[in-house]
């Protein structure tokens, strides 16, 4: 289990199809809140939620100024599953000098403005 002194940037997804960014720190908060009924321990929660494989609903997030949130348009979740993962970081992402990867503004730049 992650360190309570260390946040991670984490993604999951609500009952509403938005992805969230939160870190776990707030996961952890949520769980004990709303969650640690459904689960043996926060591991478990953690474990599902991150593979999809259980979704927060989204009114149990009464103070949404923790967590932020967003939803992908129908094009790009359509090639999110033509492509698989792999091949949609590839296309969206550049390498940074320090061997990171880092989204490509000048892609997502240039398929916004497409008709």
């Amino acid at each position: 289990m992650p360190s309570m002194y260390t946040s991670f940037n984490l993604y999951f997804v609500t009952n509403n199809r938005e992805i969230c960014l939160t870190n776990n720190n707030e996961l952890s908060f949520l769980y004990d809140q709303y969650y640690s009924n459904e689960f043996s321990s926060f591991k478990a929660f953690l474990d599902a939620v991150l593979n999809h494989e259980f979704v927060l609903e989204k009114k149990r997030f009464k103070k949404p100024v923790y967590i932020d949130s967003f939803k992908l348009n129908p094009m790009t979740e359509k090639e999110y599953s033509n492509f698989g993962f792999d091949k949609f970081l590839k296309k969206y992402s550049k390498q940074t000098i320090s061997k990171r990867s880092a989204l490509n503004r000048a892609i997502i730049k240039e398929v916004s403005n497409q008709p």
